[in-house]
């Protein structure tokens, strides 16, 4: 009886394996076409000098972003506990809607850029139950201000919020639930994204709460220790990953943040400070290098310093992803 069974249990072993194989290859070798998004923050564009709703305005005229991601950020929206001020949100909304752009609205108490946390100093951050119902709180306010929006696409809870970095508490996977509950619960129309680490996570550990997996793409960064540092990754690597976890999770992939600028070791763009330059040439190579990673969605990193370079006389850049947006727009009509 033994070896009879035996015949059986590699048969069925084999035709799973096939199966899988099958399967992952439709996901990481299928050819995809590729669209590009941006991501604006108010905040940074002011630490750079220049006129933030100017550099917002051109990247919608200019590019015509297939989505762009607009990080909501907490000190600047609730002041006060309890005081919202949505003035200058709500005016880049009504902007998106003239140019008819598909916006995701970061919210949460890490969204992206530097310091990563943006939490107001009247919060309690030391207190987890404080911390977790003041974000909570947040969280609805917006969610409800936002959710009729036409422009309205998709909602991002909190930003890479298992990976510890910036100016921020620890991780706390049990509050960052309740964050993307409270944000169902409220709007059922907008899938929900979560990011993770392109480069330092596995990123399955954000698939049983997502609607849409994001992951950065960064080529190098600077370490305080070593200074500049090159991320050995390959193409293949963000294919077969992103492939593997759509596999298991049902969940789609996207890359969140394609590094598409210099890196700043303060954050804030300073060109005195300790940083790793970005030149023309950076831009055409990480553009080539996601293209072969057959993720079909990429938001690009960086157009507010694109603009000051634009403002400054130095225009390739600019020039660059201009025509970038263009044979994208060409492509997918």
């Amino acid at each position: 009886m033994a070896r009879r069974t035996f015949p059986w249990i590699i048969g069925v072993i084999l035709l799973g394996v096939s199966f899988v194989t099958i399967a992952l290859g439709l996901f990481v070798f299928r050819p995809r076409s590729q669209v590009y998004g941006v991501t604006f923050s108010r905040q940074y564009a002011a630490d750079l000098g220049v006129d933030w709703r100017e550099a917002y305005t051109a990247t919608l005229r200019d590019f015509s972003p297939e989505v762009i991601r607009i990080p909501v950020v907490w000190t600047d929206i609730e002041p006060a506990d309890g005081t919202f001020y949505f003035d200058e949100l709500d005016w880049m909304m009504a902007q998106a809607k003239a140019y008819d752009a598909r916006v995701v609205l970061a919210i949460g108490l890490k969204v992206p850029r530097w310091p990563e946390c943006h939490i107001p100093a009247w919060v309690e951050r030391d207190d987890e139950q404080a911390l977790k119902q003041s974000v909570l709180t947040m969280e609805q306010r917006v969610v409800l201000r936002y959710r009729d929006h036409a422009s309205l696409v998709r909602w991002q809870v909190e930003n890479e919020p298992l990976f510890w970095y910036g100016e921020c508490p620890l991780p706390n996977l049990e509050r960052l639930r309740e964050e993307v509950e409270l944000v169902r619960d409220l709007d059922v129309a907008h899938p929900v994204v979560l990011t993770s680490s392109g480069e330092q996570a596995t990123w399955f550990e954000l698939s049983s709460l997502a609607d849409v997996i994001g992951v950065s793409l960064y080529r190098f960064a600077w370490n305080p220790a070593l200074g500049p540092v090159v991320f050995p990754h390959a193409p293949w690597y963000y294919r077969i990953h992103s492939g593997l976890v759509s596999l298991v999770s049902g969940d789609p992939v996207i890359i969140s943040e394609l590094q598409m600028e210099p890196w700043y070791e303060d954050g804030l763009g300073n060109d005195e400070g300790d940083h790793i330059a970005f030149t023309k040439d950076d831009f055409d190579e990480h553009i080539a290098f996601v293209q072969q990673t057959n993720v079909s969605e990429v938001w690009l990193w960086g157009v507010e310093w694109w603009y000051r370079e634009y403002l400054a006389g130095r225009t390739e850049i600019w020039d660059a992803a201009r025509e970038l947006f263009d044979d994208n727009a060409y492509a997918t009509d």
